[in-house]
């Protein structure tokens, strides 16, 4: 693709526009197409709303934990012999030890109990619960039984008590290792609740006409951890990768998506019928072959772009790394495509030169707000690339409230790397049913609960759960 296929750059003069009143720019018409029916929770999820033990079981349905006893069945003949070597190391250091054989351990570990739905759910219940009052020095401290000064004593205990709540930790498993799958897919130790949650994202929220597209991590630095990759700009350096399509209205979830290959998979193949969207995409996966590729699949697509991807125009790319004195901050350049409608190439100037791709959208100068040291200052720039930094933001709004807040995937620490992986997809579960709780109330006269009161509702009515309350169809007071 050579530079023909371009229209001449053109560069307009900012400080004319700066000088003229401000006219907001009506963009109504710069998406032909787009879609402009309902978007936000279904009508089944919209229903319970206002429960966060349902939003919970809706996203995470009763029946997913199913392997956990499956997997202390199987590890018993190991954990046995480790147990019996302990206890000799033990008896040769202090012989008065009472004496133990084989058998004696082995019949102590066979008699536990199975674990039962409602014991999972107050583990998770237990975990929130540390999520929300986290600075006890250790896990330990929230079992104390008396207080030590003005720290109270901790109440673990009357929900699960200590042993029952290892014995979970220990054993907790989603997949059978006795599936052929388990020797060739890298997530199997996950993939039951990944798939739970793919299908079950889709089905509780309509997506937007705009969307979010931006890679985010679930932590793990586990060598054993096959799916472990390195991400210098992430806090989280290490863990694995997931690709996040989120609203660009609310933050929600909607599944995971590879831009193209999983796009059909989670709108269907009738998209296009549906009315088009608009994809807003990170500089790493953005290019000119993409956006050509979603266009014919019903997407829209804005987003920023590395200079050495095959096609890109030429012309608009700056080559100093910093802005010279002589160019006016916020200075831009576009040039048109001459064989794909509404497509152009524009380089912007900050303090550094960004380069953006786009299909659709206003190329007409508006303005938004920027920082000038200690000032707030209006500076100009196309609308389409003010819509690109309206909505790229919502993956990272929706890691904040998994990562940054009340994370159970950060409250407590496992020797098996796929339990921590586990606890963050369990955090995508709770963030996406806040957000559905948000949309519920916003049409209510009373306002939603804040996030940490969400949290606290959350784990009080996991806590409660008992065993008669562990079966499909349970609506747990809703209608």
């Amino acid at each position: 693709m050579t530079a023909t296929v371009w229209e001449d750059v053109v560069e307009p003069d900012i400080h004319q526009h700066l000088m003229a009143p401000y006219e907001p720019v009506d963009d109504a018409d710069s998406y032909p197409g787009l879609r402009q029916g309902y978007s936000g929770p279904t009508a089944e999820a919209y229903r319970k709303g206002d429960s966060p033990v349902v939003l919970f079981f809706y996203f995470l349905p009763v029946h997913i934990a199913a392997c956990s006893n499956e997997y202390h069945r199987e590890m018993l003949p190991r954990r046995i012999d480790e147990a019996y070597q302990r206890y000799r190391k033990k008896q040769r250091r202090n012989p008065d030890l009472p004496r133990k054989t084989r058998r004696d351990i082995q019949h102590d570990m066979e008699t536990m109990k199975p674990i039962m739905p409602h014991e999972l759910c107050q583990f998770i219940g237990l975990l929130v619960a540390r999520t929300i009052a986290p600075n006890r020095e250790k896990l330990a401290n929230h079992r104390k039984t008396t207080d030590v000064g003005a720290i109270s004593r901790g109440s673990f205990g009357s929900v699960l008590s200590r042993d029952r709540f290892m014995e979970i930790s220990r054993n907790l498993h989603f997949d059978s290792n006795s599936n052929v799958r388990a020797q060739t897919d890298r997530a199997w130790k996950i993939r039951k609740v990944v798939e739970v949650l793919q299908r079950t994202f889709a089905r509780g929220y309509i997506a937007p006409s705009h969307l979010a597209f931006d890679e985010a991590v679930l932590p793990s630095r586990s060598s054993f951890n096959k799916m472990r990759v390195y991400m210098k700009d992430k806090p989280h350096k290490w863990g694995t990768k997931l690709f996040m399509l989120c609203s660009a209205v609310t933050a929600m979830k909607s599944g995971y998506a590879a831009i193209v290959r999983n796009l059909l998979e989670v709108f269907g193949a009738d998209t296009r019928k549906q009315g088009m969207r608009l994809v807003v995409v990170d500089r790493f996966y953005t290019s000119v072959a993409l956006a050509i590729q979603l266009l014919l699949m019903g997407f829209y697509c804005v987003g920023t772009i590395l200079t050495d991807r095959l096609g890109y125009c030429k012309q608009v790319i700056e080559n100093k790394k910093t802005r010279p004195a002589s160019i006016p901050r916020c200075s831009f350049k576009i040039a048109r495509s001459k064989l794909v409608p509404n497509m152009a190439a524009i380089s912007s100037w900050d303090s550094r030169p960004v380069h953006f791709l786009c299909t659709g959208g206003s190329h007409e100068i508006d303005r938004v707000g920027r920082r000038d040291g200690a000032e707030q200052v209006e500076v100009p720039c196309p609308r389409v690339v003010k819509g690109y930094h309206a909505f790229m933001g919502c993956v990272d709004l929706h890691v904040q409230l998994r990562l940054q807040r009340y994370s159970l995937q950060r409250a407590l620490r496992f020797k098996k790397y796929y339990k921590s992986l586990v606890l963050g997809l369990i955090d995508l579960a709770i963030v996406n049913g806040y957000i559905v709780h948000k949309a519920y109330h916003k049409n209510k006269e009373w306002y939603p609960l804040t996030h940490v009161k969400y949290m606290i509702k959350l784990h009080i009515q996991l806590c409660q759960l008992q065993a008669t309350d562990m079966y499909e169809g349970n609506t747990f007071g809703t209608q």
